[in-house]
């Protein structure tokens, strides 16, 4: 499979079916908003953290890091679903003899979810518990750290599932 510009702004917006003009453009607004915002926070944390490092090198560096993540996740992240779901651009626009069959694949794509979030966060969790001075092997096999790494993954899968569904639109409908 080819990676594209335009599968990437497909998977990152969560838009269904053909890009076409307006979604296009929905994207493109909807990321330039988010680039200038993403722009004037870089600015002003930098300067914030440039004052406070003269003094606290670590702290400001720690404090930086912290605030960088949670501002991509939470602020820009929210940010993108809100705007991408009130421009229409999440949408999947189905026919009714069509809903049951997309329930199902929205099944299967939950359930690959699912199965990729589990094995991935019981690696990371792995590589974490490793680098604080734990076996790395002891974790992999650890019956109780399984368990909590398939019910994360099913959880994830679930809720993959429910948004996926919830983004059905029926056009059969009158």
């Amino acid at each position: 499979m080819k990676i594209t510009r335009d599968n990437v702004v497909k998977h990152f917006f969560g838009i269904e079916g053909t890009l076409d003009e307006y979604k296009r453009n929905e994207a493109n607004r909807i990321g330039n908003n988010a680039f200038i915002g993403l722009y004037s926070y870089l600015l002003f944390s930098s300067l914030i953290a440039l004052m406070f490092g003269l003094n606290h090198p670590e702290n400001a560096l720690y404090a930086l890091l912290a605030c960088n993540i949670l501002t991509v996740v939470y602020g820009v992240g929210i940010y993108i679903m809100k705007a991408s779901k009130s421009a229409l651009l999440t949408e999947n626009e189905v026919t009714s003899a069509n809903v049951a069959s997309v329930r199902k694949y929205n099944r299967k794509k939950g359930i690959q979810s699912a199965i990729y979030f589990g094995i991935t966060i019981h690696l990371l969790q792995a590589v974490f518990s490793w680098v604080a001075g734990d076996g790395f092997l002891a974790y992999i096999i650890s019956p109780f750290e399984l368990i909590i790494s398939c019910g994360a993954g099913i959880l994830f899968g679930i809720t993959t599932i429910f948004m996926m569904n919830a983004k059905i639109s029926d056009i059969g409908k009158g």
